[in-house]
């Protein structure tokens, strides 16, 4: 008695077709084994092609999630440039013309110190 086993096995395909108990149908048994050997074939061949999309898309997701932090680093630096820029503007604006910078940073350490007092009080 002859026992064939056919047998693939993958993560998501787990097939094993003992031929010898469908040999008895005859013509209709090895027809059927002939269907179910090109059922697997074809099921492995989406498997593979299955498998290589998944590999493109999370090489997608990688560039795509390298981009996205890059961008995010390129905002929080140019949220800080804003920022040292709205100060600079601010410090422009505190005082009439014609004063130079040490004069308007004692300026903004009196308001400084005067809102320090009034918050004691």
């Amino acid at each position: 008695m002859k026992e064939e086993f056919f047998f693939i096995s993958d993560s998501n395909i787990n097939f094993v077709i003992v031929e010898n108990r469908l040999q008895h149908r005859g013509m209709a048994g090895e027809q059927l084994i002939e269907e179910l050997r090109e059922t697997v074939r074809k099921a492995g061949a989406v498997l593979k092609r299955l498998e290589t999309e998944k590999e493109v898309l999370e090489q997608k997701l990688q560039e795509a999630e390298k981009r996205l932090k890059e961008k995010e680093e390129e905002l929080k630096a140019l949220h800080l440039k804003y920022e040292t820029l709205k100060v600079a503007k601010s410090l422009a604006g505190a005082v009439p013309q014609g004063e130079d910078a040490k004069s308007k940073i004692n300026m903004i350490i009196r308001d400084i110190d005067k809102c320090i007092g009034l918050l004691n009080r």
